[in-house]
């Protein structure tokens, strides 16, 4: 009979298997930071660029809009709710802008970016460690359907929020119905709002539109739903609670309102748009580091963030 070789198992010392762990860990880490400098190499390639005449020109909104309205609120005989409605025109116009600005700038370059999901722009998110998206789709798999898909839902939502909140305003409307107050207000005051933003879209598209990245496309998308609707839904919540309050103190809360609005649209003129975005990848390379994972996703997404910079065949 054939004798069975016996198999001897190779023990290791507490030290052998820390430095083993060690080593792998090391081995993570290095390909992680090279993967993440790649990555942030990508992005920064891409980042919209400063422009002197564009800066200027996306300066003019916000400050338009607040010496406007606080102008109209303390010495123009305003109330809150003629504010509601300019705030509401205001959205209305930079969202319509910005996707007419996506149209022409994925008409003109036909960038690769343009025509896949995109779907952490809105409701859905990433996650890093599948590489799928979890929440719920809105578009049909191209960045300007998203976003007029998601801007046209909000747009509506909002409409009823704000004609309903108007109508408990009646000692600042005068009138029947808060639609027919809408529509006056728009013809008396949210037009000289609103007009800044297309002289800013005019400009922008004359200067460099066509010459600048995806990225900053796809950012200024971003910033728009995220920052635009968050503000002026609360603002109507805001001017809701204040119509049970004393007329002076609505009129306080309107100007703080507008302050605060005005600061936050100035500074990420200043920061950049892509400042969050920015931001989470590097949260991300420093809280995920050691998982082989990130190293993984920092890689795709580099590669992906490249790839939608180039024109189709």
């Amino acid at each position: 009979m054939a004798r069975k070789k016996k198999k001897y198992t190779l023990l290791r010392t507490e030290d052998e298997l820390r430095a083993e762990t060690e080593a792998k860990t090391k081995l993570v880490r290095e390909r992680s930071e090279t993967a993440t400098g790649t990555l942030a190499e990508v992005t920064r390639a891409s980042s919209p660029r400063r422009n002197p005449l564009t800066t200027g020109s996306e300066l003019l909104q916000p400050v338009w809009m607040c010496s406007v309205t606080l102008y109209g609120l303390l010495l123009g005989g305003w109330s809150p709710a003629s504010v509601i409605v300019c705030f509401w025109f205001e959205k209305l116009t930079r969202v319509s802008l910005v996707a007419a600005r996506i149209f022409i700038h994925r008409e003109v370059t036909q960038k690769r970016g343009h025509f896949r999901k995109h779907l952490d722009m809105d409701i859905g998110t990433k996650d890093w460690k599948t590489g799928k998206f979890v929440g719920a789709p809105i578009g049909s798999g191209s960045l300007l359907a998203e976003f007029v898909g998601l801007s046209v839902l909000t747009e509506v939502m909002t409409l009823g929020v704000m004609v309903w909140a108007l109508s408990s305003m009646d000692e600042w409307t005068h009138t029947a119905t808060g639609w027919a107050f809408v529509k006056q207000e728009w013809l008396s005051k949210a037009w000289i709002i609103v007009l800044p933003l297309v002289v800013q879209f005019v400009i922008d598209t004359a200067t460099h539109l066509r010459r600048s990245s995806f990225a900053s496309v796809k950012v200024l998308a971003i910033v728009t739903n995220r920052t635009a609707n968050l503000i002026l839904t609360s603002f109507l919540i805001a001017m809701w609670m204040a119509s049970y309050t004393k007329l002076s103190n609505v009129l306080v809360l309107a100007c703080i309102l507008i302050g605060v609005k005005t600061i936050y649209e100035i500074s990420l003129i200043f920061a950049g748009r892509d400042w969050e975005a920015k931001m989470n990848d590097g949260i991300g390379s420093f809280v995920w580091r050691a998982d082989p994972g990130y190293a993984r996703y920092a890689e795709k997404e580099a590669e992906l963030r490249a790839r939608d910079e180039e024109p189709l065949k």
